[in-house]
């Protein structure tokens, strides 16, 4: 867990303003709050809406004028599915270096059998055993829309216009799509895939 003075070195302006954590951490603008404190498993629904709406990004609740900022797993990567709403790319870095469960390893998924949901919130079907990620993408788009997959809505991103790699709260060196997909998935470059 980073310091609170690192945290403040790393945090943009646009976040300084959202409410804080008992760790000092800014409460992401779509993230739901159950009896006056922060449950970073759930999505305000009504936030996530707003943001889908108005191109709002999800950390700071700001409008996102130009290219918005993705973050995810592989699979993510390679089917531009998410649940979180798009970002600023400051906000989405700041999230990649000092979220606990994007910036360190040894994070891992609630255990649900210890932390069950909340009353009336459900987990999406397929990922309560989901694998960490060794890595998360940082990917930009021009735009979005929402798709329905089996019941679920997820947010699809338009084709990347740029694509990072993160792991332990560091960007790690270049790596084009085509080489990570194969390492990754085994999957050979495809004639005209992005490098």
């Amino acid at each position: 867990m980073k310091t609170p003075t690192e945290i403040a070195s790393y945090m943009p302006e646009r976040l300084s303003a959202r409410p804080r954590d008992k760790r000092g951490l800014p409460i992401p603008y779509s993230v739901k709050m159950i009896d006056g404190l922060p449950d970073f498993r759930v999505t305000d629904a009504r936030r996530w809406r707003l943001c889908i709406d108005c191109r709002q990004c999800a950390l700071c609740g700001r409008l996102v004028k130009h290219s918005l900022w993705f973050v995810g797993g592989p699979l993510c990567e390679r089917h531009r599915l998410f649940q979180d709403p798009g970002m600023h790319r400051t906000c989405a870095e700041f999230a990649l270096r000092v979220c606990p469960f994007l910036a360190m390893s040894k994070a891992h998924y609630s255990n649900l059998e210890r932390r069950p949901p909340p009353p009336g919130m459900a987990v999406i079907a397929g990922t309560e055993d989901m694998e960490k990620p060794d890595r998360f993408m940082l990917g930009a788009a021009s735009n979005y829309r929402v798709v329905v997959v089996e019941g679920v809505p997820f947010i699809e991103a338009t084709p990347w216009l740029a694509l990072h790699w993160w792991k332990d709260g560091q960007r790690v060196p270049e790596e084009t799509i085509a080489e990570y997909r194969q390492r990754k998935f085994g999957l050979k470059p495809e004639q005209g895939d992005p490098t």
